[in-house]
């Protein structure tokens, strides 16, 4: 990813742009942020994946919605994503 791929809200929050690696089922090298690059997640981004990884479990609203727009391979390469980071 690129700096040019984020969007910071005036409340500080930090939002991704997903150009279509998220849900790609090939384990690929994958573009990264390289200010962060070395650096440890903060406690508040592992908060929120933990939250993800709960939110991603079977016949959770989120998975449900997911479902109808990603195939289950996809949703499962999201899933794997999340436990890494984790």
């Amino acid at each position: 990813r690129k700096g040019g791929h984020l969007l910071t809200t005036a409340d500080g929050r930090l939002y991704g742009i997903d150009h279509g690696v998220t849900f790609h089922t090939d384990d690929k090298l994958r573009t990264l942020l390289w200010g962060w690059a070395g650096e440890p997640l903060p406690d508040e981004a592992l908060t929120a994946l933990g939250r993800l990884a709960v939110a991603l479990g079977e016949d959770e609203p989120l998975t449900t919605r997911l479902a109808a727009l990603v195939t289950p391979a996809e949703l499962a390469a999201l899933r794997d994503r999340v436990a890494a980071l984790l």
